[in-house]
């Protein structure tokens, strides 16, 4: 199976929100996702960020809160990359609803943490909410 990220709302302790209706998605999906976002976590915190984009399409877009859309993989490299020179991510995703609708699957949840500076100084502290959209598909 291969899920890719088509939507990723960015955590930078600037957003807020959950969403509601909740389905079961496929269990096979959902636990796949699952790791793969906690994945997403460790590479982050390693500061990894070529296996970062491994998770993400090509045609990924990236809504933040306040800026404007990131398409494609390489504008969201971009971004991280500026985050992860700056800092170190310690965030952590939990995933709470997930709704399936045939290769559509949804994750919602919240994600915790801080972002530590590079440089020194007070960390950011992380305590937003995530909404995930992936489309899904066996043997691509």
């Amino acid at each position: 199976m291969k899920c890719d990220l088509l939507g990723r709302t960015l955590v930078a302790a600037l957003l807020g929100s959950c969403l509601a209706g909740v389905l079961s998605a496929a269990e096979g999906d959902e636990a796949f996702l699952r790791r793969r976002l906690a994945q997403f976590d460790r590479e982050a915190g390693s500061g990894n960020l070529d296996a970062m984009m491994e998770l993400f399409s090509d045609d990924a877009v990236v809504l933040g809160a306040g800026q404007a859309p990131l398409a494609g993989k390489e504008s969201i490299r971009a971004w991280w990359k500026g985050i992860l020179d700056q800092f170190k991510s310690q965030e952590v995703h939990e995933v709470g609803a997930v709704t399936s609708i045939g290769e559509t699957v949804v994750l919602q949840g919240s994600a915790r943490g801080t972002f530590v500076p590079n440089a020194g100084g007070s960390a950011v502290q992380i305590d937003s909410w995530f909404l995930h959209v992936y489309r899904c598909s066996a043997g691509r």
